[in-house]
């Protein structure tokens, strides 16, 4: 048995299918090897149409799953494509690994990537091809698109500005470009009637900055200044950033910076905060 993968039996040049090994074509052959060779060719087109047609479903558990097919292939070859439907109930939940009759568990990403769940759902169709390690997942990589709704932060009397800690829950990896739009709403009051409030958006990798914290990461867009003119009067704001040069696959948080327009005893107040993020196509 000769699968197409098989370089030593199935050539490319025409006259190069003379290996010997059934199927094999040499000048001369005796008739009785024509039927065998015939045969053997015809299992070996209808395992090829099984592997790359979707013919079976992955059977296993959500993150260990298996190929099963009525005949073996002989080994992993770099190259060799499955394309399958996804079983019953086997929506993966983190990395994957499949396993194509018992040939052992080859890890499933997407790029350089593993997979972090959801890309594998019950009953849809999957097309996976051996790079020679692992199985490569063919499928779009996805630009990442997220949407945020923090609780709202403390407020703070530094006329420096301060961190208002909602990176821990405001976080993204980029996974095409790394360039992303950043869009951050909400309410702002401050205590004292003719004071203010400065706002601006910063990033940054690692972990996120506390509630409070000294002002750290990278700025993102201008320094919006909202002032008031009632104390606690609840005021409306809008930030936008633009951020390129993220490295893909690194995650990155989203924080505030708040402070008020002077030095003074005031206190403001962020309520009732939308974040969005959305990545730009390669």
């Amino acid at each position: 048995m000769a699968d197409l993968s098989n370089n030593t039996v199935f050539s490319q040049v025409d006259a190069s299918n003379t290996s010997g090994t059934v199927p094999t074509w040499q000048e001369g052959m005796v008739p009785s090897l024509v039927n065998d060779s015939a045969r053997a060719l015809q299992g070996a087109l209808k395992r090829f149409y099984d592997h790359v047609n979707a013919t079976i479903s992955s059977g296993g558990t959500a993150n260990v799953q298996t190929l099963t097919y009525t005949v073996a292939p002989a080994a992993y070859v770099a190259g060799d494509r499955y394309t399958f439907r996804v079983g019953s109930a086997l929506n993966n939940t983190g990395a994957t690994t499949i396993d194509v009759n018992g040939l052992g568990a080859k890890a499933v990403q997407i790029g350089e990537n593993a997979l972090v769940g959801g890309e594998l759902r019950q009953f849809q169709l999957a097309d996976i091809v051996y790079d020679g390690t692992v199985f490569l997942l063919n499928r779009p990589i996805v630009p990442v698109s997220a949407g945020f709704l923090p609780a709202n932060p403390t407020g703070t009397s530094d006329g420096t500005g301060l961190m208002m800690g909602i990176g821990a829950t405001c976080a993204f990896t980029p996974t095409v470009s790394g360039a992303v739009s950043v869009w951050v709403t909400g309410n702002v009051t401050t205590d004292t009637n003719g004071s203010g409030s400065q706002m601006q958006i910063r990033y940054g990798t690692g972990t996120a900055p506390a509630n409070g914290a000294a002002l750290s990461g990278t700025t993102s867009g201008s320094l919006i200044a909202q002032s008031c003119t009632a104390a606690n009067e609840l005021e409306v704001f809008s930030l936008l950033g633009h951020i390129t040069g993220l490295t893909v696959g690194t995650a990155y948080w989203i924080d505030l910076r708040l402070s008020n327009s002077s030095a003074g005893a005031e206190v403001s107040t962020l309520s009732n905060i939308s974040v969005i993020v959305k990545e730009a196509q390669r």
